[in-house]
């Protein structure tokens, strides 16, 4: 008797570091599939970070890089919101509620973890967006995306090609006056650039934040830097996008 209770306690303390294995290993498999990052290596590593999830739903790590797959999805799919269109808000709505609970879950379990403000910020802007940007403010989503963006901005301002700058910086600009402020879009998003030089994205969206300031030289230069540099690591999957917006700006 005395045996088979002490078999028992072994067994119940093992259990633990088996899960704890096993999570770590389906983490590491989605990891794999985001070495290449297409939307069926995406999908992939979501199901991987999804399955370590029905073990610990409350992981850390398995929710915010399940938020990040989400995000990478609409990435690809939308070339990172370059330009809003109907089309989008299907699957604005359905990756983006996903994408924002899992970082939700994430940023529950560590409010000033850098990884679950970068991807809170991420889907809840797509998720947002989905809803069109008045109905967005009328619910209230402008309020809590500036409060995200700043908590990312106070933790790390540079991180994600500066994100939470470039956030800022896209609600101004397409927010409608006094919500917005063109202004304030230009200063955010000159922000973006000095802290995050190489992301073609933020010096696309200071030249799209110049051309409503009536700044065209500015702007055009903006542009231009986008067809001269490559992509920087974060933006590779979408940069193909960035660089043709750029030109069709540019030829105007």
């Amino acid at each position: 008797m005395g045996a088979l209770v002490l078999w028992a306690g072994q067994a119940e303390a093992q259990a633990p570091q088996r899960s704890e294995v096993e999570i770590k290993s389906l983490i590491q498999k989605g990891d794999e599939q985001l070495q290449e990052i297409t939307e069926a290596h995406c999908r992939e590593a979501l199901a991987e970070y999804e399955a370590a999830l029905k073990i610990d739903p409350e992981n850390y790590e398995a929710n915010w890089k399940a938020s990040r797959a989400c995000c990478l999805i609409l990435d690809l799919k939308t070339a990172g919101l370059i330009e809003e269109k109907e089309e989008y808000k299907p699957l604005l709505k359905e990756w983006g509620e996903k994408a924002e609970r899992h970082a939700e879950a994430a940023y529950a379990r560590n409010p000033k973890g850098l990884e679950a403000l970068t991807w809170y910020n991420s889907s809840y802007g797509y998720h947002a967006s989905s809803m069109g940007i008045l109905q967005a403010i009328l619910k209230g989503a402008g309020g809590k995306l500036k409060k995200l963006a700043h908590e990312l901005i106070e933790v790390d301002d540079t991180h994600n090609d500066a994100l939470g700058y470039r956030m800022l910086g896209r609600f101004h600009l397409s927010a409608p006056f006094p919500v917005g402020s063109k202004t304030k879009a230009v200063e955010y998003f000159e922000k973006a650039v000095e802290k995050a030089p190489g992301s073609l994205f933020n010096h696309y969206w200071l030249g799209e934040a110049y051309r409503t300031k009536g700044k065209s030289e500015q702007a055009r230069r903006e542009f231009q830097f986008v067809l001269d540099h490559p992509p920087s690591e974060n933006e590779k999957h979408f940069s193909r996008a960035t660089q043709a917006a750029a030109q069709r700006r540019l030829r105007e």
